[in-house]
């Protein structure tokens, strides 16, 4: 898979800023169950995704940004969202939640990408691709295992 080495701002670098303004989860923070109303946009549904982001030696990268999204051309648009750090192992799980109302999808097609830190403003990435399930507000959320994620880091 591609690597990318990016000494600029990327969308990438968005999402990890983003996720620290707004205080990104840690992998172990998930343990919610349900489905939770939550959010300043409210959500609609919600499903898990897990994996573990690991380096070119395969051990685990600690810290990394996860994101789940969807390139807009799933049902609902951009409407599938959530962000996680790795644990000391890599691992992760994502809580995306649903924030279109109206009908939603049961499973949606997303992405999944990891984003490192290196000095100063470079980063490196790698994305999978996988199908998130998604269950509604009070619900037990589904949970997807991603294939594992190796970014460009020893």
């Amino acid at each position: 898979m591609p690597v990318n080495h990016v000494p600029r701002f990327t969308v990438g670098a968005l999402f990890v800023l983003a996720g620290i303004a707004c205080g990104a989860s840690s992998a172990t923070d998930a343990g919610a169950i349900a489905c939770e109303q939550s959010g300043e946009f409210g959500s609609y549904g919600c499903g898990d995704v897990a994996g573990r982001v690991v380096g070119t030696s395969g051990a685990g990268v600690r810290d990394a940004y996860v994101v789940v999204f969807t390139d807009g051309s799933s049902a609902g648009g951009s409407s599938l969202s959530g962000l996680a750090r790795t644990d000391s192992d890599g691992r992760y799980t994502v809580r995306a939640s649903w924030l279109f109302p109206g009908a939603r999808p049961n499973d949606v097609a997303v992405w999944v990408r990891a984003t490192v830190q290196l000095a100063g403003t470079a980063t490196v990435s790698d994305s999978v691709r996988v199908v998130a399930r998604l269950r509604d507000v009070g619900q037990a959320a589904a949970k997807v295992d991603a294939p594992t994620i190796t970014v460009a880091v020893p």
